[in-house]
C-alpha cells in the first residue's frame, strides 16, 4: 500500500512536492493541464521506474529542473515501512533504488494498474492491444509464464529472418524444419496460458462489467492454432511453401485476438465510448478480482480522466467497486465528478493548480467514515 509521495522535477509539478496518500481513496482535481496526470505518472514512475505516458523517459524531466526525482513510501504485507526512489538526469543517468540499495526479490515492490484514456485502445484498437492485455494477465497469474510472449517472439524473428533468406534464394526450403519445430515448442506453452488466462479472467470481467451497467458482458480467446506443440509443428510444415513468398509467418498465436462483447456484439465495432471504456476499466476490475482469488497481491489502481465520459451512476459503481478491492488515486476535472459518500472508509482529494498541491478548505474528505 502507498503511504507517501515525494517529488522533484517532474514534469510540471513545481518546487519540492510531499504529500500523504489515503490508504483507500485519493483524488486529484483540477482544471485540464494543471498537473493531475502527472501525479499519476510520478506514482507509476516511483514505482516502476518507467513513466505511464509515450515518448522519451527525457521529457519527464521539468523545463527547468536539470534531473528529476521520486519517492514513493509504501508498506508491504507485514505492515513494514520501505521507500523507493527513481531518478534521472539529462545526461540519461538513472537510478532505481529500494530501501537505498539496488532491488531484490526480498522487497516486492506494490504491483499498479492503470487506466489511462489511450488504454481505450485495448477495446478499439488492433488485436496486438489484446493480446498483450492476455499475456500480462497470464503473467500475473502465475509468475513463471511471463517471459512467454517475449521467447516465442525471438523465434518468430528468427524464423521469419530465415523466410526471407529462402525467398532470396540463399537457403533451401528445407532448411526452415528445424524452424518449425523451434517456433511450435514456443507457440504451444503461449495459447494455452493465454486461454487459462482468459478462462480465470472471465467471470471475473463479466462481474465487474455487469456492476459497471453493461449488458450480456463476455470475453473470449480467439486463436488460429489448434492442437499440441506436434499438430502446430504439423500445420507450420504445410505451409512452408507459402510462407516464403510473403517473407513472414502467416500462422501462430502472434495473429490471435480476444473477443469482448456486449449484448452478443463486439465492443470494438458496435459499442458506445462509455461502453468502450466501461469494458476496459471492467478488464482492470476483472483482473484485480481474478488475482485476489488466486490468493496474489491486489494491484493499486491509477485511474487517470475516468469520470469524464462515465454517467453518474456508473461513476457511482466504479468507485465503489474500485475502492473494494483496495487503494486506489483517480484523477477528475471536478471534484463532484467523483462520488462523495458511503464508497470508502476514508478517502483524501487534493486540488491541482499550475503542478501545485492544495488541500486547503476546497477539499475536504470525500467520504465520511463508515
Amino acid at each position: 500500500m502507498i503511504a507517501s509521495l515525494e517529488a522533484r522535477g517532474y514534469r510540471n509539478l513545481a518546487g519540492e512536492l510531499s504529500l500523504s496518500i489515503d490508504p483507500h481513496l485519493t483524488v486529484f482535481h483540477g482544471l485540464n493541464g494543471a498537473g493531475k496526470t502527472n501525479l499519476l505518472d510520478a506514482l507509476h514512475f516511483g514505482l516502476t521506474g518507467a513513466s505511464m505516458r509515450s515518448g522519451a523517459i527525457k521529457n519527464a524531466i521539468g523545463f527547468e529542473s536539470d534531473s528529476a526525482r521520486v519517492e514513493v513510501e509504501f508498506s508491504d504485507k507485514t505492515g513494514t515501512m520501505h521507500k523507493t526512489l527513481a531518478s534521472l538526469d539529462r545526461s540519461g543517468q538513472r537510478r532505481n533504488l529500494v530501501d537505498g540499495a539496488a532491488p531484490t526479490a526480498s522487497v516486492p515492490l506494490p504491483r499498479v494498474a492503470l487506466f489511462h484514456p489511450d488504454h481505450l485502445q485495448t477495446i478499439k484498437g488492433p488485436p496486438a492491444h489484446r493480446r498483450a492485455l492476455a499475456d500480462q494477465v497470464a503473467g500475473s497469474l502465475s509468475p513463471s509464464q511471463t517471459d512467454l510472449r517475449a521467447r516465442y517472439g525471438r523465434t518468430l524473428a528468427q524464423r521469419n529472418a530465415q523466410l526471407r533468406r529462402v525467398r532470396a534464394g540463399e537457403l533451401p526450403v528445407t532448411e526452415l524444419e528445424v524452424w518449425d519445430s523451434r517456433l511450435a515448442s514456443e507457440a504451444a506453452p503461449l495459447v494455452a496460458s493465454r486461454r487459462d488466462a482468459i478462462e480465470i479472467l472471465a467471470p471475473h470481467f463479466r462481474e465487474a462489467a455487469i456492476t459497471l451497467g453493461l449488458t450480456e458482458p463476455g470475453i473470449a480467446y480467439k486463436t488460429r492454432v489448434g492442437g499440441d506443440e506436434e499438430s502446430i509443428r504439423l500445420r507450420l510444415a504445410e505451409l512452408r511453401t507459402e510462407d516464403p513468398g510473403r517473407a513472414y509467418v502467416m500462422y501462430g498465436p502472434h495473429l490471435d485476438d480476444l473477443h469482448v462483447e456486449a449484448e452478443g456484439r463486439p465492443l470494438k465495432q458496435f459499442g458506445s465510448q462509455g461502453q468502450q471504456r466501461a469494458a476496459v476499466l471492467a478488464l482492470l476490475l476483472g483482473e484485480r478480482s481474478a488475482l485476489a482469488g488466486a490468493g496474489r497481491e491486489s494491484p493499486i489502481l491509477l485511474l487517470d480522466d475516468v469520470m469524464s465520459e462515465l454517467d453518474p451512476r456508473r461513476r457511482e459503481l466504479l468507485i465503489g467497486a474500485a475502492v473494494a478491492g483496495g487503494q486506489v488515486v483517480v484523477t477528475a476535472t471536478d471534484l463532484s465528478q467523483v462520488p462523495s459518500e458511503g464508497f470508502a472508509p476514508t478517502s483524501t482529494s487534493y486540488r491541482v493548480e499550475a503542478g501545485r498541491i492544495d488541500a486547503g478548505a476546497d477539499s475536504p474528505p470525500l467520504a465520511e467514515a463508515v
